[in-house]
């Protein structure tokens, strides 16, 4: 029986894709879980990109700095997004926000201010509302997409959440 390094190395993941439509408009969600491996990133993002029809990106990541609760990197083409400043140096975005960042065209890439350790960063409920409620502007999903993140981040009884 062949047996290969990688098998152990790389383990097989399922990742989540739901979609819809709202106002006429088709919307995906692509969830990747943690991976240890950057070029899987990088890999995985240039096939979402390749396979997936979208005119607009928006990806959330997390980071750390101080003062707000979401910044973005620097992004001219989103007005729903005007209010939200600037991720300036030295802090920065890696994994699959960063490879699809490099991948696709038009990006809105928010980050979250979160702490702990790469891959399991806690978001707190402030920072998830808030960037809850730029990307139902963004999409123009209305006051209910944020209720209802709102919601959910209630019902998990935590003052924070892993994202």
């Amino acid at each position: 029986m062949a047996h290969s390094h990688n098998q152990d190395k790389y383990k097989n993941q399922e990742i989540p894709i739901i979609g819809g439509v709202h106002d006429g408009e088709s919307w995906i969600s692509v969830t990747v879980p943690p991976s240890e491996n950057p070029i899987a990133y990088n890999i995985l993002a240039r096939a979402i990109v390749e396979r997936i029809p979208a005119k607009t990106w928006i990806t959330v990541a997390p980071g750390s700095f101080y003062g707000h609760t979401v910044a973005k990197l620097e992004s001219l083409k989103h007005a729903s997004a005007s209010e939200v400043p600037e991720l300036r140096p030295p802090h920065f975005v890696t994994g699959i926000a960063a490879a699809v960042n490099r991948h696709a065209s038009d990006v809105l890439c928010l980050v979250v201010n979160a702490e702990g350790q790469t891959g399991y960063e806690r978001v707190d409920a402030d920072a998830l509302a808030d960037v809850s409620y730029v990307i139902g502007s963004a999409m123009k999903f209305g006051d209910e997409y944020s209720k209802t993140v709102a919601k959910a981040v209630r019902r998990s009884e935590s003052n924070s959440i892993y994202v």
